[in-house]
């Protein structure tokens, strides 16, 4: 009988294509951050409960939707500002979700961010020969 496994995400890359000017409200934009997966609804509900807690004042609203989260904030602040503060909400995340996984016996494991689809072969692992 193998061990269960459950996954911790990490951000993995801003998508450039997601940055838009919200048209209700010029003076905010969103962006969404990509994950090194979808999460579970554990995980999103732990990230949310850990984001609204932050004490970060300029904060405004973070949703998790399918492997990536969207992030609204002011045009002022850019998001060179917030990366610090969502790495840090994601960590913070994945280290309650570690705890609780290790209490009821459970294997975490740190998904990474894979930017080829599993079939990829690095041609350097193919073994040939000049």
């Amino acid at each position: 009988m193998s061990t269960p496994i459950a996954y911790l995400y990490t951000p993995a890359d801003l998508d450039p294509t997601s940055v838009e000017m919200l048209a209700d409200n010029p003076a905010l934009f969103s962006f969404r951050v990509i994950l090194s997966g979808t999460p579970d609804p554990l995980w999103v509900r732990t990230f949310d409960r850990i984001w609204k807690e932050s004490r970060y004042l300029d904060k405004l609203s973070a949703g998790i939707q399918g492997d990536s989260i969207r992030f609204i904030c002011h045009q002022k602040q850019g998001i060179e500002d917030y990366l610090f503060l969502i790495e840090s909400r994601i960590e913070a995340t994945n280290r309650i979700m570690e705890r609780y996984w290790q209490e009821l016996g459970v294997t975490a494991e740190r998904l990474l961010y894979r930017h080829f689809p599993e079939s990829f072969i690095p041609i350097a692992s193919l073994g040939m020969k000049g």
